[in-house]
């Protein structure tokens, strides 16, 4: 298990998390249920710096990695956008969620918007660093019982990062300590240096 950085940004959690906890998580989130093993697949598919969002319009997928970089940002290791993961939410969203979940993307994106408008009459993707930082930290900080729509999608999205960062080779290799399969398997060796063989 790793503990969720304190980054100086949005994550402000002592939560510990483990990759097989962010990969259930996602089906989770999106409503819909999918292989473990085809998530870890689409994780390694969206690599792409010339990455074509699918299922968000280009401001809307400009917010979205906007707040995928203020969640988790670059630090002594690689952050969420170095993991590519504002492109998984949206393959992950296209792809793979139920019409209910896709719906209250696209409308969450668009109210936190009209939020951030209305206290600094600026869209999201203009405001500066720290407004951008100020503005969701503040809604970071109610509980997650709080009934505000803003709020309760923000929280939905700020798993939806963290999980999509913890299924990525950057996040579960260098944030995580992760062994793909215990111990390392070498064929092969001359008997002299696997000494005795065991017992029944």
């Amino acid at each position: 298990a790793g503990n969720l950085k304190k980054r100086g940004r949005i994550i402000n959690t002592k939560i510990k998390i483990t990759r097989r906890m962010a990969l259930k998580n996602i089906s989770l989130l999106l409503g819909a249920s999918i292989p473990l093993a085809k998530i870890e697949l689409l994780s390694a598919a969206v690599n792409d710096k010339h990455f074509a969002p699918q299922f968000f319009n280009s401001d809307e997928f400009m917010m979205v990695s906007n707040m995928v970089d203020l969640i988790i940002p670059r630090s002594d290791t690689p952050g969420a956008l170095d993991a590519f993961v504002n492109n998984y939410i949206d393959m992950m969203l296209s792809e793979w969620a139920s019409s209910d979940t896709q719906k209250k993307y696209h409308l969450g994106v668009a109210k936190l918007n009209n939020a951030v408008k209305k206290e600094f009459s600026l869209n999201f993707n203009d405001c500066d660093r720290q407004q951008q930082i100020n503005f969701l930290t503040n809604i970071d900080n109610y509980s997650d019982t709080n009934t505000d729509k803003n709020i309760q999608f923000f929280h939905d999205f700020k798993w939806f990062v963290i999980s999509g960062y913890y299924t990525s080779k950057e996040g579960a290799s260098m944030e995580l300590n992760y062994d793909p399969m215990p111990g390392i398997y070498r064929g092969c060796l001359p008997y002299t240096k696997v000494d005795k063989a065991w017992s029944a």
